[in-house]
């Protein structure tokens, strides 16, 4: 029995049947207060101006139009109270929406059940409640499918993803939300759920397109449970609308062919750029030669001892055409890295650095440069690149060093599974706001004068460090020495070193 009582609205045509059930049905309390109405059109009045709990309905009422107030009831369930040997009735009553049916035999045994059959039917219709309600915070459409097929329930983003309202699906056929062919593998996979109720969560399979209202046939998946309700056995179909994924596809789809395009113009272009840097190269080395020529005829055919003021010229113009050469080499160099010509290969990385050593020694014994070294891990690289990285990092270190404090230190640290591997020194370090730009081609922060070189090396190491897929940066305070710090993107060994 619910907790409160009931308010009933009666519509009965015999004066004794009448006041026997509001007997029956207020023998506990349960009955609030029981109205009754002469017409169909009084108690569709009633039912509008006031909220009832439950409607009980003789189909003789109002001249037997009594089960029409069933095209007016919503939310509120009805009880029929047909006549014994009336069984017509019933059914329709049943048909057209009716919660229960109860017989009235002569003998009055009907009056015992009615007060369960009301408040059963109220408990019923609390229920169903519930369940719409839960069925309405699911975020993706849910129906409830009868074996037949018919719809028995739909929540909200049923309605806005198919555009139909839930009283327009419900008691159709679920054709109505899926296309001809989807509908078939509904059906079979509603038939195998009858065989075996236990079939547990199914998923349908192959693509499945579900209808919208306005014909539009869009892309879905459907998941299947057994569910048993007032309705007898249903399946519940949770449904995900793949639209949103399906154009998310197609975009990343479209950049990805515009992003391999963009590529392919890209090789196309540095191919052609590696060209370019050849004949460069050869053409402006052919006029520097003649330039070199003519200063080493000036040395041999003026006459000696040579002016002062004609020495410095001509030493000034073979420095400069030294330096220029360089710079087209180094910029040949820089052209002709290529990731497809790599020699690939593990190998320790405490290798290349020996060999860098090895080519520096020379200055670093002029230099009286210190190294200090912690041994490094095996790395997947070019041996021969890596080494021109840490060649031209040390060569960096000592040129930039401190007369009071020549030390270059090379290390690495682990860091998330990556190998992050440095060399720092202890000289007049890289302002903060310079610390990209020293690595763009001829790129100086200071003159000839105070440091020579042409600007080259940490933009070669730059070239190089992304042939191997990783990054090289900079840490450095101006006056307080620099570590330059990469890493390398292909696989290493992070077992040790």
């Amino acid at each position: 029995m619910l907790g409160r009582r009931l308010h009933v609205l009666l519509l009965e045509n015999d004066p004794g049947d009448r006041d026997a059930m509001c007997r029956a049905l207020d023998s506990e309390g349960c009955i609030d207060a029981v109205e009754t109405a002469p017409t169909c059109k009084d108690a569709r009045l009633r039912l509008e101006s006031a909220p009832f709990d439950a409607v009980l309905v003789s189909p003789d009422f109002d001249g037997g139009n009594g089960l029409r107030i069933l095209e007016n009831v919503d939310g509120v369930p009805v009880i029929c109270l047909a006549a014994a040997g009336n069984e017509e009735s019933a059914i329709e009553a049943l048909d057209r929406g009716a919660a229960d049916v109860v017989v009235k035999d002569r003998s009055g045994l009907y009056l015992r059940l009615l007060r369960d059959r009301v408040t059963g039917a109220l408990a019923h219709n609390r229920r169903e409640e519930l369940c719409q309600l839960l069925m309405d915070t699911v975020p993706n459409p849910m129906v409830m499918v009868t074996v037949e097929g018919r719809i028995a329930k739909a929540n909200a983003s049923a309605e806005k993803v198919f555009g139909y309202r839930k009283e327009e699906m419900v008691g159709r056929s679920s054709s109505l939300l899926l296309d001809p062919d989807s509908q078939k593998r509904l059906a079979r996979t509603i038939e195998q759920f009858v065989r075996d109720p236990q079939l547990g969560v199914r998923l349908l399979e192959g693509d499945i397109f579900g209808m919208s209202r306005d014909g539009m046939r869009f892309s879905v998946e459907i998941g299947l449970s057994a569910a048993h309700t007032w309705e007898g056995f249903c399946v519940c179909l949770a449904i995900v609308d793949l639209t949103p994924w399906k154009e998310a596809e197609k975009q990343t789809l479209a950049r990805l062919e515009k992003l391999e395009d963009l590529n392919q113009q890209l090789a196309h272009r540095n191919e052609l750029l590696g060209e370019f840097a050849f004949l460069a190269s050869h053409d402006l080395k052919e006029p520097l030669a003649t330039v070199e020529m003519f200063v080493k005829f000036l040395k041999e055919e003026l006459p000696r001892p040579h002016p002062p003021q004609a020495t410095i010229a001509m030493d000034t113009v073979s420095s400069t055409l030294n330096r220029m050469g360089k710079m087209i080499n180094d910029l040949l160099a820089l052209s002709r890295y290529d990731r497809s010509a790599m020699r690939w290969e593990t190998f320790p990385l405490d290798e290349s650095v020996d060999q860098a050593i090895r080519t520096l020694d020379a200055r670093l014994r002029k230099s009286d440069t210190e190294i200090v070294r912690d041994p490094l891990p095996k790395v997947c690289g070019d041996r021969s690149l890596l080494t021109q990285v840490y060649q031209n990092l040390i060569c960096n270190a000592i040129k930039f060093s401190k007369p009071e404090l020549r030390k270059v230190e090379i290390g690495s640290e682990q860091k998330n599974g990556t190998w992050v591997l440095g060399v720092r020194d202890y000289g007049i370090g890289v302002p903060p706001e310079s610390s990209r730009e020293i690595f763009l081609p001829f790129k100086r922060l200071h003159s000839r004068m105070e440091y020579d070189g042409v600007g080259m090396g940490l933009a070669h190491c730059q070239r190089i460090v992304d042939l191997h897929g990783g990054k090289i940066w900079v840490e450095s305070e101006g006056g307080k020495g620099s570590h330059f710090r990469f890493t390398l993107g292909n696989p290493t060994d992070t077992t040790g070193v």
